[in-house]
């Protein structure tokens, strides 16, 4: 998984282990898309089947289920992702999946998410994201290779496959290095908050980098610390373009009223 900003080679994170420059550079780049949705006040559709995902909070390097990224929506759920760039069929498959069914199972967290890039392979981006969501609604018939095989190793660790499977999914986000899709899409609703459209590159790339940043001090970011890291890098904000700042999480299960004087 992506760690901390590494600027050669490979450099060793937090948790043990490496990432590569990509990878780091594809976490961040997820982790702004989830900071634009907490913006725009909008859902980020990863769980759009089951789940208005709108973040309310973000924190990076959880040492959770999911680690790479957690988000705390405005219905109170949780959700952990995981967030991979070359994912192919493996034990780094397998293990980022089964840490994420553990905790639904156990109910830690309310949802899972493993984020890929175009770079994965078909198998996972596209055969195993579907036969999640064929497991998900109860079907068990027809399934790909790969699917049988997560299903075999849910039933083997005693974890319930279709409660599982129905609040896990695999996104494919095309923010990686020559395939901007997602990053374009971001760009697009950067262009509602920023006050000079002609700053929205330099918006996403400020997000981005406050992004790295976020990884390596393991933070938090609220709709108060994405205006904020925007403005630090000389990013002005159109008036009215964010939502009414929303309650935040007081980490208890309680919730509390925000400043209004932080609106924009």
């Amino acid at each position: 998984m992506a760690r901390a900003i590494v600027t050669s080679g490979q450099r060793a994170n937090p948790a043990g282990g490496s990432a590569t420059a990509g990878g780091v550079s594809f976490q961040a780049r997820v982790t702004a898309i989830a900071a634009i949705a907490l913006l725009r006040g909008q859902p980020l559709g990863w769980l759009s089947e089951v789940e208005r995902d709108i973040p309310n909070e973000l924190l990076a390097e959880t040492n959770g289920p999911g680690d790479d990224l957690r988000l705390v929506l405005r219905t109170g759920a949780i959700v952990e992702a995981q967030i991979k760039k070359g994912l192919n069929r493996g034990p780094d498959l397998w293990d980022a999946l089964l840490a994420l069914a553990r905790a639904i199972q156990t109910k830690s967290i309310g949802y899972g998410v493993l984020a890929v890039d175009f770079e994965s392979s078909a198998t996972v981006r596209a055969e195993l994201a579907q036969g999640i969501r064929r497991l998900g609604d109860g079907r068990d018939d027809a399934l790909k290779d790969i699917t049988e095989d997560f299903k075999q190793r849910l039933e083997s660790g005693g974890l319930g496959v279709q409660t599982i499977c129905s609040r896990l999914r695999v996104v494919v986000l095309h923010c990686a290095e020559g395939d901007a899709a997602s990053e374009m899409a971001a760009k697009a609703e950067l262009a509602h908050i920023c006050a000079d459209s002609a700053a929205v590159d330099h918006a996403w790339l400020a997000l981005s980098t406050a992004a790295q940043k976020l990884m390596v001090d393991r933070g938090r970011w609220t709709l108060v610390q994405v205006k904020g890291a925007l403005r630090a890098h000389g990013v002005a904000l159109r008036p009215g373009s964010t939502p009414a700042l929303p309650a935040t999480s007081t980490g208890s299960g309680r919730w509390l009223a925000a400043d209004s004087s932080y609106a924009a």
